[in-house]
């Protein structure tokens, strides 16, 4: 009997802030020791990236310069696979969050600060209800 080898699972964490992007991503990279992590400090950044990597799970900002957290979220619909999605957000603001959960299909809103072990917790429960037999991202 073969067993099939599932793919590394990946995330990219977007947020203007490094000193919120690059703690995050170092620590979901710990914490999840089965998902590779890349980090982008703009939406069109994470666009330019996206548009050569396949990516499971997607963690923006919603206030950055330049295109903002739920213009990159209207824009992963667009994809052939979607890739899951949470936004966080330091200013919530319930306009744009209704529109994220709504029009944007955002799998969850994390407001800053946040506990760290919180977002890999939602990182994981993400990433697994999107697992179909076989290994492969719904």
């Amino acid at each position: 009997m073969t067993r099939s080898k599932s793919r590394r699972r990946v995330i990219l964490v977007v947020d203007d802030e490094l000193d919120v992007l690059l703690p995050l991503a170092d620590l979901l990279d710990k914490l999840m020791p089965n998902v590779k992590v890349y980090a982008a400090q703009s939406a069109e950044e994470a666009l330019a990236f996206l548009a050569q990597n396949s990516v499971d799970l997607v963690i923006t900002d919603l206030r950055m310069p330049g295109l903002d957290g739920e213009h990159l979220l209207g824009v992963l619909n667009a994809l052939r696979t979607r890739p899951a999605s949470i936004l966080m957000t330091g200013f919530p603001e319930p306009g744009a969050m209704f529109r994220c959960l709504n029009e944007n299909q955002v799998g969850a809103i994390v407001t800053k600060p946040f506990d760290a072990a919180v977002m890999a917790d939602t990182a994981n429960r993400l990433l697994e209800s999107r697992q179909v037999p076989g290994g492969v991202a719904a």
